[in-house]
C-alpha cells in the first residue's frame, strides 16, 4: 500500500536512463498537467451529475436537456476517478518515510486537516443555503437543519456509517479518502515496528509487508467488498481502485514494478467478467490512461493550459461547493418563478458559473490556508 509518481519512463524513441528518469520522477511530482485536466474533467462531470439529479431545476429544464440531463444523471458518478489519482499521489509522498508513532500520527493529523478544514467550511455554507432554500425547494435537497449528533458524525468522518443524512452532496468521497489514509499509515506503521524488532537478515522481507496487504485487500475488494453495496460506506469497497493507482506509480517509478501492474489489470479484467462494474471498469480505464501518459512523458508536459492547470487545482473546491450553490441559485430562481424550461436552463449555467468563481474563493482562502496549517505536523 502506497501512493504518489514516476520514473523508469520510456518515451516514443529511445529509453531513458536510471538517472534521467528520476530526473522526471522530480518534474512529475513537481507540477503534472495531466493529472490536473483529469481532476478538472472529472470534478466538472460531477457537477454535472449533481445538477441534472436534484430538483427544481434539473425537471423544469428536461423538456429542453432531457437525454444530457439523464445521461449525466446515470453515468456522471464519475468519484473513483479522483480515487484512483489518490492511489497514485500518496504513493509516492508516503513509501519513503519512516513511519514510527510520531511519524504515522503526524501525518494523520496533516490529512485530517488537509480534508477535513474545507469540507467544514462546506458544511456551513451547505447549512446556511439549506436554511435559505428550504422555504422554497424541496426538503430533499435543501435538506432539514442538523442535529448535534449529525454534525458530530460529520465531524468524525462517520455520518454514512452511522446512518446519518449527508449536508451535502458528495461529502462521501472525503471520508472514503481519509479512510484509504488510514488504511495505508497502518500497513506502514506495522511494518516498520516489525522492523524495530526483527534480526538484519529478514528486513528486506518485512519491507514488503504493505504491499504484501495491499494485494490481498485489494483482491478481496474487487471479488467480494467492491460487489456489495451495504460495504459503500467503508475504504474496502473502494481499496481496489486506490490499490490499482498505487500500482500505476510504482510501475512508472521502477519498471520491475510493471509486471505487478499488468498482473493486477488481469486480475481487475478477471473481477469484471465475474461481475460487470461500470465504474470499476472506468477506474481501470483511469489507471490504464494514466499509466500511458506517464510511458509518454505527457505527465509533466501536456495539457500547457492555464485555465485546465487552475480547474484541477481547484477541483476540491469545486467539488464540495458546488452544491450549496445550487441550492441558492435554485431557491432565487424559484422566488422569481423563472421556472421555464429556458429559464431553468439559464438557471443551470449560471449556477455552474458561479460554482467555478465560488470554488476560486473557496481555493484562496480556505483550501490553501487548510494546506499550509496541514504542513506544520508534516
Amino acid at each position: 500500500m502506497s501512493v504518489g509518481t514516476n520514473a523508469g519512463y520510456a518515451p516514443a524513441i529511445g529509453v531513458l536512463t536510471q538517472s534521467s528518469a528520476m530526473r522526471v520522477v522530480v518534474a512529475e511530482r513537481t507540477r503534472m498537467p495531466f493529472v490536473d485536466a483529469v481532476r478538472a474533467l472529472a470534478a466538472t462531470v460531477i457537477v454535472a451529475h449533481h445538477f441534472s439529479s436534484y430538483q427544481p431545476l434539473a425537471d423544469a429544464a428536461s423538456p429542453i436537456l432531457g437525454p444530457l440531463l439523464n445521461w449525466f444523471h446515470d453515468y456522471g458518478r464519475v468519484a473513483q476517478v479522483f480515487i484512483v489519482l489518490s492511489g497514485f499521489m500518496l504513493a509516492g509522498s508516503m513509501s519513503h518515510r519512516r513511519w514510527d508513532g510520531g511519524g504515522a500520527g503526524r501525518f494523520v493529523i496533516q490529512r485530517y486537516f488537509r480534508l477535513a478544514l474545507p469540507y467544514f467550511a462546506a458544511i456551513g455554507i451547505a447549512i446556511v443555503a439549506g436554511a435559505i432554500g428550504r422555504d422554497w425547494i424541496d426538503n430533499d435537497v435543501a435538506g432539514a437543519m442538523p442535529t448535534i449528533q449529525q454534525l458530530l458524525a460529520h465531524v468524525l468522518f462517520l455520518q454514512d456509517v452511522l446512518g446519518y443524512e449527508s449536508l451535502s452532496a458528495g461529502l462521501w468521497f472525503v471520508c472514503i479518502s481519509f479512510q484509504l489514509t488510514l488504511i495505508c499509515v497502518a500497513g506502514f506503521f506495522v511494518r516498520d515496528v516489525l522492523l524495530c524488532k526483527m534480526p538484519a537478515w529478514i528486513h528486506a522481507r518485512v519491507s514488503r509487508l504493505p504491499m504484501a496487504l495491499g494485494w490481498l485487500l485489494a483482491v478481496a475488494s474487487l471479488f467480494y467488498f467492491n460487489r456489495v453495496s451495504s460495504w459503500e460506506s467503508w475504504a474496502v469497497f473502494f481499496f481496489c481502485q486506490f490499490f490499482l493507482g498505487v500500482l500505476v506509480q510504482r510501475a512508472l517509478e521502477n519498471p520491475r514494478a510493471q509486471r505487478s501492474l499488468a498482473i493486477y489489470v488481469l486480475v481487475v479484467t478477471v473481477s469484471l467478467a465475474v461481475d460487470w462494474r461500470p465504474r470499476l471498469a472506468l477506474a481501470l480505464a483511469t489507471g490504464l490512461v494514466l499509466f500511458a501518459g506517464g510511458k509518454l512523458g505527457a505527465l509533466s508536459r501536456w495539457p500547457s493550459n492555464r485555465v485546465v492547470a487552475f480547474m484541477g487545482r481547484t477541483s476540491y473546491s469545486l467539488f464540495l461547493i458546488h452544491f450549496p450553490v445550487l441550492i441558492i441559485v435554485a431557491t432565487l430562481w424559484e422566488q422569481q418563478e423563472w421556472t421555464s424550461p429556458m429559464g431553468a436552463v439559464a438557471g443551470l449555467v449560471f449556477a455552474y458559473g458561479v460554482s467555478v468563481a465560488a470554488a476560486t474563493l473557496f481555493y484562496r482562502f480556505v483550501e490553501q490556508p487548510a494546506t499550509r496549517l496541514s504542513r506544520r505536523f508534516a
